[in-house]
């Protein structure tokens, strides 16, 4: 299905008559105020099955279902056991993010091993600092903290950036991340990169409009290891594929998230072979 075929679908989805154009403002003034529940980089192998991403890139249908299933998956505490904390800076132009782990008390025995091993994690992961780092929010939420690992910012650019002026339903832009880094001892022989978000609604809701996003970026390299230059002896094959795909709900008059739930997947093949794993990076507003 083709772009405008989506935008068709998209606009379908929302009360008829003329485009609404919106923008995407932060108010990082409030953002202190308010108390999210989060999760970074939490190990959610298997709960939703193999992520399609390449097909989705064509297969419109295929990717709203994803998308939906994604929405009907319950975020239990076991998930969401990180607090997002916000400083406003700058005279409101920025923001100070910390994500921290807090403590979790469960009711009932762990059902099995997987189970298990989160609580252990959990445990873990107790006041301890996940994610910390400064966000200019006055223009195109760009990263502040330069001198953060790129897997950081990444992360803080996915919980973030929203794209300047005014969009419609249908409209689409790119995520300024990169999850694929290389070192020189692999030879890549063929890659792909897929990076889109889309407006995919508006709707109207008691605490007023909001913006739901859809999210999918997608990552791919193919090749082989040469550990030693100008010889045919000891290419083992390399494969990796990282993709980022989920939705956000934007609250548009109050400027700051309702809730946005992405997955990042890695899928490796070869000397990658060992590396499947998918990850939950996730903000709900506790209301």
């Amino acid at each position: 299905m083709k772009l405008a075929a989506y935008a068709v679908l998209l606009t379908m989805m929302v009360a008829t008559g003329p485009a609404q154009a919106v923008e995407l403002v932060w108010h990082p003034e409030v953002l202190d105020k308010l108390e999210y529940a989060a999760a970074a980089e939490i190990d959610v192998s298997g709960l939703l099955g193999e992520l399609n991403t390449e097909e989705w890139q064509t297969n419109q249908s295929a990717y709203l279902a994803a998308i939906d299933r994604l929405k009907q998956l319950p975020l239990p505490d076991m998930y969401l056991h990180h607090r997002a904390h916000f400083k406003a800076l700058d005279n409101g132009k920025a923001i100070r993010v910390q994500l921290v782990g807090v403590p979790v008390t469960f009711n009932e025995e762990p059902k099995d091993e997987h189970e298990m091993d989160m609580r252990d994690r959990i445990d873990a992961f107790t006041n301890a600092i996940m994610l910390q780092g400064d966000m200019d929010l006055s223009g195109n939420s760009a990263d502040l903290t330069f001198y953060r690992l790129s897997s950081e910012r990444n992360i803080m650019t996915q919980f973030f950036y929203l794209p300047n002026g005014e969009i419609s339903v249908g409209d689409h832009w790119q995520l300024p991340v990169q999850y694929i880094e290389l070192g020189p001892g692999i030879f890549v022989q063929s890659s792909s990169r897929h990076n889109q978000v889309t407006l995919a609604e508006l709707k109207q809701t008691p605490a007023g409009t909001v913006a739901v996003l859809h999210y999918l970026v997608s990552e791919q390299v193919d090749g082989y290891l040469e550990r030693v230059a100008n010889t045919d002896k000891g290419r083992p094959p390399f494969g990796l594929k990282m993709a980022c795909f989920g939705y956000g709900e934007f609250l548009v008059e109050k400027g700051h998230w309702l809730r946005q739930v992405l997955i990042l997947s890695y899928d490796g093949k070869g000397q990658a072979s060992g590396l499947h794993k998918q990850h939950l990076f996730a903000l709900q507003l506790k209301q």
